[in-house]
């Protein structure tokens, strides 16, 4: 996230890094985190962008223990409809290993029509190439890992598809300035992008 730290403090914004374990910790344990370092910013607006299973994370969060201060969210490739890739690679042994129990769980807890307590907006890519599609037959389009169908709710403000793959997004500046309009507006602009 160096890139987009940096370019996201040019657009003005003053921002934070938060990790989490992916495999060892659980989805709660994961957003319960998350709520107790944004409790920790000390400013009147606070947003939360979050790559893959950082969306999740971040959604989860925004149920469990919603900040009451105002801000939006934006999400890159998160695989809100669950993970193509991530169940062929449960077929087999150093699958699951690799993925671990904890993180397969992720995909079933997110409720598919949960009303956010506030605005998310999701950037999906469709570069089409990725390791997800080494170990599994992703639908198309997608960002080489999660396709854009898994990447949809209806409950989100406002969806947009850029041509990126999924760690493409972590170095692309088209993302950064879709994700500095999204956080100030609540829309993508979609003259650059394909609205999904």
């Amino acid at each position: 996230m160096a890139a987009h730290r940096r370019w996201l403090a040019d657009e003005g914004f003053d921002v934070r890094t938060f990790s989490f374990d992916t495999v060892g910790a659980g989805l709660d344990v994961a957003a319960s985190a998350l709520a107790a370092y944004a409790r920790t910013c000390d400013a009147p607006v606070v947003h939360f962008v979050g790559h893959s299973l950082g969306g999740l994370v971040i959604l989860r969060s925004l149920l469990l223990d919603p900040d009451p201060r105002p801000g939006r969210a934006v999400l890159w490739g998160s695989p809100v409809q669950g993970s193509s890739a991530a169940r062929s690679l449960m077929r087999w042994s150093w699958g699951r290993r690799a993925v671990g129990r904890p993180l397969a769980d992720w995909f079933e807890a997110l409720p598919r029509h949960a009303r956010w307590p506030r605005d998310v907006g999701m950037i999906a890519g469709d570069a089409g190439t990725g390791f997800g599609r080494l170990v599994a037959n992703v639908p198309v389009p997608n960002d080489g890992t999660v396709s854009v169908r898994e990447t949809r709710l209806p409950t989100f403000a406002d969806h947009v598809v850029l041509p990126v793959s999924h760690s493409g997004m972590l170095l692309s500046r088209q993302v950064s300035r879709q994700t500095a309009r999204f956080l100030r507006t609540g829309r993508f602009r979609h003259g650059g992008g394909r609205r999904a």
